[in-house]
Formats: structure tokens, C-alpha cells, sequence
């Protein structure tokens, strides 16, 4: 049985998902969150095989949630998916730790997929993400494009929130 944790911030999203997931019987949702810091707790007591992660999550996003889940000693292999198919997504996640990348409009077969084969050790990438990857590598990025630490998007993200200086 593969043990999943899914997260992401709409609950109709993830009973779909989950429905999906569980249909034929070898894959298990064990747990849930609707954010990134409620997935790293839950990662930690549920102890999935599988992440699956949302990149836009509100509290913490999916790509820093990745890189602390990354971290965990016998952690679940990361996941992510997204509605988003910007290149520096797909290549930030990957670098960020994750084992895979499915945008949300693709088949939920695919993601079924996914997760069997990260499962077993492999990394999945849907064949548009592929594409979107090898255009990725192929053109260098401007010279004056500068990613921010995990510490400044959290504190970004936060303040996008309307959270306070003091929060």
C-alpha cells in the first residue's frame, strides 16, 4: 500500500483527488492539509511514502514546503502539482527536492502514475512539463534574474496575506 499525504488549499481538490487516488485499491491517502506548514506537521505524524503538494498554498507555499520535507530523515518523496506551467516552476520544484511534476489540468490517471513511480524511486515528469523543461534548459535565463531565499518568499508571502509586521 502506498501511503499519501495530499495537500492543497480546496477541499474539493482534494476529496476529488483523494476518490481518485484510492480507486483501484494500492494507494492510501492517509492524511490531508490545506497549507504548507499544516503538510510538514501532518508529514511528520502521518509518515506517508508520497507528498503530494500544491505549489501556491497559503502560510507556505509548496516549493518551501518541498525543501523542508526534503530535509526530514526518511521523509515522503515530494510530488508537486500546480495550475501553473511557468518554467521556473517545474525547474524550482525539481530543484527544491520534488520527484515529480503534474500540472492540474492533466488526466488524473497521470497522477496516479506519478505516484507509482516515485513510489518506487523513480521521478515523473507529465510530457508537457518535459517540454516545458528541455525549452527551460535550452534558453539561459537574464542576467539579472534573482531568486529569493526561502526566508524572504515566507515573509513575502505573509505580508501578501495581510498578516502584520509583528505576525
Amino acid at each position: 500500500m502506498i501511503r499519501v499525504l495530499l495537500a492543497d488549499d480546496h477541499v474539493m481538490f482534494r476529496e476529488a483527488i483523494t476518490a481518485i487516488l484510492e480507486k483501484d485499491g494500492d494507494i492510501s491517502v492517509v492524511a490531508t492539509a490545506s497549507d504548507g506548514r499544516e503538510a510538514l506537521r501532518t508529514a511528520v505524524e502521518a509518515k506517508p511514502r508520497i507528498a503530494i503538494l500544491d505549489v501556491f498554498m497559503p502560510s507556505l507555499n509548496g516549493m518551501d514546503a518541498t525543501r523542508q520535507m526534503s530535509s526530514i530523515k526518511s521523509g515522503p518523496r515530494v510530488i508537486l502539482i500546480s495550475g501553473h506551467h511557468e518554467p521556473r516552476f517545474i525547474v524550482e520544484g525539481l530543484k527544491a527536492g520534488a520527484r515529480a511534476y503534474i500540472r492540474k489540468e492533466n488526466a488524473a490517471g497521470e497522477l496516479v502514475r506519478a505516484v507509482r513511480e516515485v513510489a518506487k524511486g523513480g521521478v515523473y515528469l507529465s510530457s508537457d512539463a518535459t517540454e516545458i523543461v528541455a525549452r527551460a534548459i535550452r534558453t539561459p535565463p537574464p542576467a539579472h534574474n534573482r531568486m529569493l531565499s526561502t526566508r524572504e518568499r515566507e515573509v513575502l508571502q505573509l505580508v501578501a496575506e495581510g498578516r502584520s509586521t509583528k505576525e
